[in-house]
């Protein structure tokens, strides 16, 4: 023996010391994904937009791995529509669009932001469609009009379906002959027009993990959403003062107060009046 260790030995030594040199290095925790959550509980018109709109680019900036907006709504304004509908589009984050809870529904501009979506779910007893146009003060437009309105919408309905693998058909029937479909319906048909039911947005997250979903480019996405923490995106204050004054009933009411008070100053002569109806 000279007091070496033999070669063999030598080796042995080595791999023990890298092993536990690598079992002492510290794992890189996986990252937790995030999803934003958003609710829409409104008429859609440029408030509800300018806050769908900010979430999504929210989203996008802080790499979300979803979007999911809950929506409920009667409709609203069409270029509101087409404006969160053109930034859905564009989006870098998925977009998933729930009609929730149960008894809720998305009409009118509804139906066309839930066809547009990357995922469209819809919670039980729910429906969507009716998205017929209408004049924006309730009156009938003259016939020509209308018809032209009704072309138009059910054109832009056409091409998100068919864009996104949603039934063609039942999406110019909901303008045209202003039909509704409740989630069942919606879910059957042939092709569908939505693509799964959940009973809440917990329950959309855990059917979604490890879903592909086919972008509007084409492009396929694996959602990897277990565990994922949920972030609720509320409106401002401001942005939730607009949205009450925009409601059409509330607009009308505070329409005719402010005619009242400067019609009061006409006929009294004050000031006092004038102004707070001009306010």
């Amino acid at each position: 023996m000279n007091g070496r260790p033999s070669p063999r030995l030598a080796a042995l030594l080595s791999f023990l010391v890298v092993s536990g040199t690598a079992a002492a290095q510290p794992r890189t925790p996986t990252p937790q994904p995030v999803v934003y959550s958003a609710d829409v509980d409104s008429i859609i018109h440029p408030v509800s937009a300018e806050y769908m709109i900010e979430t999504m680019a929210r989203a996008d900036r802080d790499g979300s791995a979803l979007v999911v907006f809950t929506l409920r709504t009667p409709g609203g304004l069409v270029d509101s529509t087409r404006d969160i509908v053109t930034h859905m589009l564009a989006a870098r984050t998925p977009v998933a669009i729930f009609i929730g809870p149960s008894g809720a529904r998305a009409a009118s501009a509804g139906f066309l932001l839930t066809i547009a979506a990357d995922v469209a779910a819809m919670a039980p007893a729910t429906h969507i469609g009716a998205a017929h146009p209408v004049a924006g003060n309730g009156e009938k437009m003259d016939e020509t009009m209308a018809q032209k309105a009704a072309e138009d919408v059910a054109a832009y309905a056409r091409a998100l379906a068919s864009r996104r693998h949603r039934n063609v058909k039942l999406a110019e029937e909901a303008v045209n002959n202003s039909r509704a479909f409740t989630d069942e319906e919606a879910l059957n048909a042939s092709p569908p027009l939505v693509d799964l039911i959940a009973v809440d947005v917990p329950d959309l997250l855990k059917k979604l993990d490890n879903r592909t979903v086919t972008r509007f480019d084409g492009n396929r996405v694996v959602l990897k959403i277990a565990g994922a923490r949920v972030i609720p995106i509320e409106m401002t204050l401001r942005q939730r003062l607009l949205s009450a004054i925009a409601h059409p009933n509330v607009a009308y009411l505070l329409l005719s107060l402010g005619t009242l008070a400067l019609t009061i100053e006409l006929w009294s002569g004050g000031v006092l009046a004038g102004v707070a109806g001009g306010v």
